[in-house]
């Protein structure tokens, strides 16, 4: 013979309220400590970062604009080192972002090589750069030099992890 079903109402006892006002308020035991999800080592109370390993370890991170851009060079970080697993998702996310600032890096190189060669080679009249736009432009050139060598590195090891991972995998028999 089956039991008659019953609420929760009825299975509670009639001061249940006074019951839980009166209860003590669950309080973590004061060795307990928090750990980032990383890297295991001891993190501080409300902390957005880890100090170990410089990974988020709060929705602080990304909201702090320092702490988000702490937390963004550890996305770059994990992704480009070696051995690191990428997706492809991941793969085209990075070229989305690198590409066209390449690009652009390439533009604002070609242009200050220009004015550089004008300075240097060109004579025309009328055309007379100052020191200083000569200056300026190799300082351009080699800016936008480094810049470009990053972005085509971050580029590279990503796109070189992803298919190094895909090559070493193996067909499912």
């Amino acid at each position: 013979m089956a039991e008659p079903e019953t609420s929760l109402n009825e299975q509670l006892p009639e001061d249940w309220e006074d019951v839980a006002e009166n209860m003590p308020e669950a309080v973590g035991d004061q060795n307990d400590i928090s750990v980032c999800p990383r890297c295991f080592e001891p993190i501080q109370p409300h902390a957005h970062l880890c100090l170990n390993c410089g990974g988020p370890i709060s929705a602080g991170a990304m909201i702090d604009p320092l702490a988000r851009i702490w937390g963004e060079g550890f996305g770059y970080r994990q992704i480009t080192r070696v051995g690191s697993q990428p997706s492809l998702a991941a793969v085209v996310g990075v070229w989305l972002i690198f590409v066209p600032g390449m690009l652009s890096s390439l533009g604002f190189f070609l242009h200050f090589a220009k004015l550089a060669l004008d300075y240097l080679v060109v004579s025309r009249p009328g055309f007379a750069p100052s020191a200083t736009d000569l200056v300026a432009s190799i300082l351009g050139l080699l800016l936008m030099t480094f810049v470009f060598a990053i972005q085509i590195a971050i580029v590279r090891r990503v796109t070189l992890n992803y298919f190094r991972t895909k090559s070493t995998e193996q067909p499912a028999e």
